[in-house]
Formats: C-alpha cells, structure tokens, sequence
C-alpha cells in the first residue's frame, strides 16, 4: 500500500493518479486508487479498523495520519506504531504533502470553492500538523515528504515526473519483496 497523507489542496490525487499512470506503464495491473474520506468519530474505531484495509496493490489518498491532523486524540503514539508496522510488513510507503508556507496555503484553499466541507481554518491547522509530522520523525515514520509551497509566493510546485518515478519505483520494489515473501511462506505451509 502506498498512502498519501496530507490536508486538502495539496496534490494527493494529483499525486496518486501520476503514480498510477507510471505503474501501467511499467505493466504493474491491478493497482488502484483508493480515498479514505473522515472517517466518522463515533463508529470508526482509530486503530483497529485501519488493518483490514491494508492492501498491497492499493494507493491510499488518506489514510491512517489523518487521525492526527484531523482527529484530536484518536490516536495514541503506541497506536501509530502498530499500525504503521502492519503498513510496513506489507510493503506499505509513506507520503506526506504539506503547505510550508501558511499564507499562501490559506489563499489555496480561499480561491479554491471545491476543495472541502470542512471550514479553512480547520484545514489551515490540519496542514499544520501534517507540516509538524513531516518535521518530526519521532510521531511517525514518513518515506517522503513534500512542501508544495517551498518558497514564498503563490505559485503551486507538485511533485516533479522524475520524483514520481522515484517514488514509484521504489514503492513497487518495496511491494515486490513483500509479495514475494508472501509467495514463499504460502509454498512452505503446502
């Protein structure tokens, strides 16, 4: 599974389509593109539930960080850790995309009428936090992350074709080996 964390208007489709399209080209079929919306706080259970979707052939737009920038204390630091282990003992890959420049993220999000149900400054504070996870590998183990606005100004920088390549393929490595292991423990329970 390869999940794209980030608050909205930061290119996470725009992203997950991009590697969807370059593994077609290199022949990987059956990969797809998944959204998680917000989970609703009074049925989802912020730790237990994320297991049974963790799929090997799945890009995730969203996924198990949105608990943190979104949803105050519904997830422990313990809890992060297990699931973020079960990610990982199945070839998962993380993604964070962020705003690094607050001020030209909030006119994003103002100019943008589609972007979400959700009120700016609840975005506004959720890009924060995705920001603060990226800068602090102790909260959560990140594979790459990405500032959509690296430098003042107002102009959008998505993810370049080579970085998507990058990405891809070492997601793909990372899937392959997990596949494989899968494969040899099935053959040895036979």
């Amino acid at each position: 599974m390869l999940i794209i964390e980030g608050s909205d208007c930061t290119g996470k489709t725009t992203l997950a389509n991009k590697i969807l399209a370059r593994c077609k080209e290199l022949g990987h079929e059956g990969i797809s593109i998944r959204h998680l919306g917000r989970p609703n706080e009074d049925t989802f259970d912020f730790y237990t539930d994320y297991f049974s979707m963790i799929e090997p052939s799945v890009i995730q737009d969203r996924f198990h960080l949105g608990a943190f920038a979104y949803h105050n204390n519904k997830m422990t630091e313990e809890h992060l850790r297990i699931v973020e282990g079960w990610i990982y003992s199945r070839g998962g890959f993380i993604i964070v995309l962020y705003a690094g420049d607050f001020r030209a993220y909030r006119k994003r999000i103002e100019d943008d009428h589609h972007h979400s149900i959700l009120r700016n400054d609840i975005l506004e504070e959720a890009n924060k936090r995705f920001y603060g996870l990226a800068h602090c590998q102790k909260h959560a183990i990140i594979d790459f992350s990405y500032d959509i606005f690296p430098l003042a100004g107002d102009m959008v920088r998505y993810v370049s074709e080579d970085i998507v390549n990058s990405i891809t393929d070492k997601w793909l490595k990372r899937r392959k080996e997990y596949l494989y292991g899968l494969e040899l423990l099935q053959q040895d329970s036979r």
